[in-house]
């Protein structure tokens, strides 16, 4: 995913939260939890290169951005008719790890103004961050994918497993599922079927493979894998079809 610049220096309106109920409150956010630049007062810029994408990116310094505003606006005057969309896009907003930015009073404002306009708000998460979905309600609105990682990440388990977060996503979410990459080189079932013991919850698996020829090496590991176990199987499109392109 192509990082996106910093909002630094750019200038457009911030709009207001429209969330009823999301956004009540918002101001009595402690200053250590607004960003310090001038990004904080412009989370909704309009690009001039007309890109028909949305890319966030998720950082220690929480610099992220949307591209192409109009897609947030299909309604738009200055949008001409072939354009428009007939169906608002899910926005899917990953990392880095995007929910250590959820207290963030922009970030939130962000995600609750999403929420206002009609999207769907995926996060991509590896489900180590306890929300707080009673303090910040606008997330119980959202679809999280959520990613544990498994011993073969070398991580400390402490590190990588936090089941009071894993429950809390899966009883407060609009809903959750866990994803996992399989490979033949690692068995996968025992740990998968731990946290699906502690947390419960809706699997999803995706061969492991970079470029083409490794992905048609591991895909039929993984739909067997799926069959067996009564896992879903999900394909790496964007590989079979641009192969090892960026940014798509």
């Amino acid at each position: 995913m192509n990082k996106i610049p910093n909002l630094s220096g750019l200038s457009c309106p911030a709009p207001a939260c429209s969330a009823p109920g999301f956004c009540d409150g918002a101001e009595s956010f402690p200053e250590s939890d607004t960003l310090n630049s001038a990004a904080a007062q412009t989370p909704f810029c309009q690009k001039d290169n007309g890109e028909n994408s949305l890319n966030l990116t998720s950082e220690n310094s929480l610099n992220f951005a949307v591209q192409n505003y109009s897609n947030l606006n299909p309604q738009s005057s200055a949008l001409p008719q072939s354009s428009k969309l007939y169906q608002k896009p899910i926005v899917v907003i990953t990392g880095g790890e995007p929910m250590l930015h959820h207290k963030e009073a922009l970030f939130y404002e962000f995600v609750c103004e999403l929420l206002a306009r009609g999207h769907a708000v995926h996060f991509e998460t590896n489900g180590t961050i306890f929300v707080d979905f009673e303090k910040f309600p606008a997330y119980k609105s959202c679809v999280f994918a959520v990613s544990p990682k498994l011993s073969n990440s070398a991580e400390p388990r402490e590190r990588r497993l936090n089941f009071a977060a894993l429950r809390s996503l899966k009883q407060n979410a609009k809903d959750s599922f866990y994803k996992f990459v399989i490979s033949p080189e690692f068995d996968a079932q025992p740990e998968i079927r731990e946290i699906l013991a502690a947390c419960g919850g809706e699997v999803y698996c995706m061969p492991c493979g970079a470029d083409r020829r490794e992905l048609e090496s591991a895909a039929q590991f993984c739909v067997d894998f799926c069959l067996k176990n009564g896992y879903n199987y999900s394909d790496r499109l964007h590989i079979r079809i641009w192969g090892e392109k960026d940014g798509v």
